[in-house]
């Protein structure tokens, strides 16, 4: 069997080349060209259905296909589309959950068949863009941050709806048995994540539905203002929603002042959420070395960020002695 991964044609005529359709198997090869094999047909349908023509713009692509459109009944929209993967399923489950509750509305979507049909939010510029080109520094960004969560109004779910805290933390949990104490990860600072864990597992205060990747990159500008997209849904304490927001935006590894700027970050959320300092240390570092373990995961450890995030990190006050 060829290595080959075929290009896709869009209705509009583009195509999506190989090299790009190549990050759709993720999930595993076989299921991946099922699915690239069964797209245009798909595509077409919704098309058709939604009376949806495509834009010639082809965002940045990464895990799933995304793509822009203007609807004859919806106006501007996005289509969004993966292969089928448990995964995929809770994500897109989660979008539709929370659809009008402070993120974007959803038009129409088959989770079995991995597509969602969402509005637009124009002009839709990231906050990580504005933040990395220093449009905005990065004390607004996290007050911008801070007080979007205060405003988001997100309904509970049903239960077992959406994975706990205990589930999402499994890659963690499972380090040790993968990889020893000579993996590529430093053992101590993952054994100190795995105390924290064990720690907010059994923290006294009750659990909400997170959106699971809350960071630069998942909050755009919209008309009526800021807007979180792309959400994950996790069971989890409140202060566990931030971990992400440390190791973002790209590149924050790279900058030379990261004790200074995670104190900053660390003031602005602890005063404008309530949230104690340890406890926000707490659930920022275990979310860290998580993100190192699924970096681990997917082959790719040469783009952990232990060797300036976690170090920074734990030179801050509030880490342990």
């Amino acid at each position: 069997m060829s290595d080959a991964v075929p290009a896709i044609t869009l209705p509009n005529g583009l195509i999506i080349g190989s090299e790009t359709t190549a990050q759709y198997l993720w999930g595993g090869r076989e299921t991946g060209l099922q699915w690239l094999a069964q797209l245009p047909d798909l595509l077409n349908a919704i098309c058709q259905q939604h009376t949806i023509t495509l834009s010639s713009e082809i965002p940045e692509q990464s895990m799933n296909l995304v793509l822009f459109g203007e609807s004859a009944t919806r106006g501007p929209v996005v289509l969004k589309l993966a292969p089928p993967h448990e995964e995929i399923a809770s994500e897109f489950a989660m979008t539709m959950h929370v659809a009008g509750h402070g993120y974007p509305q959803v038009f129409g979507g088959d989770i079995r068949a991995a597509w969602l049909l969402m509005e637009r939010v124009l002009p839709g510029t990231t906050l990580q863009e504005l933040a990395m080109n220093g449009a905005i520094p990065d004390d607004e960004a996290t007050e911008i941050a801070a007080d979007l969560l205060l405003r988001i109004d997100t309904p509970l779910p049903a239960e077992g709806a959406f994975p706990d805290l205990r589930r999402w933390l499994k890659s963690l949990f499972e380090y040790k048995d993968r990889h020893g104490t000579t993996g590529p990860l430093p053992i101590d600072q993952v054994e100190l994540a795995l105390r924290h864990a064990e720690w907010l597992l059994h923290l006294d205060e009750t659990p909400r539905l997170l959106h699971g990747d809350f960071h630069h990159g998942n909050i755009i500008k919209g008309a009526d203002g800021w807007m979180p997209i792309d959400p994950k849904g996790v069971i989890a304490p409140p202060p566990f929603e931030l971990g992400p927001w440390f190791y973002n935006p790209l590149e924050v590894d790279k900058r030379p002042n990261l004790q200074e700027l995670f104190a900053k970050r660390m003031d602005i959320f602890s005063q404008r959420l309530g949230i104690d300092r340890v406890t926000l240390w707490r659930s920022v570092f275990v979310a860290c070395v998580l993100s190192d373990c699924w970096t681990v995961e997917d082959a790719h450890p040469e783009y952990c960020h232990h060797s300036s995030i976690t170090r920074a990190l734990l030179e801050l006050p509030e880490a342990p002695g």
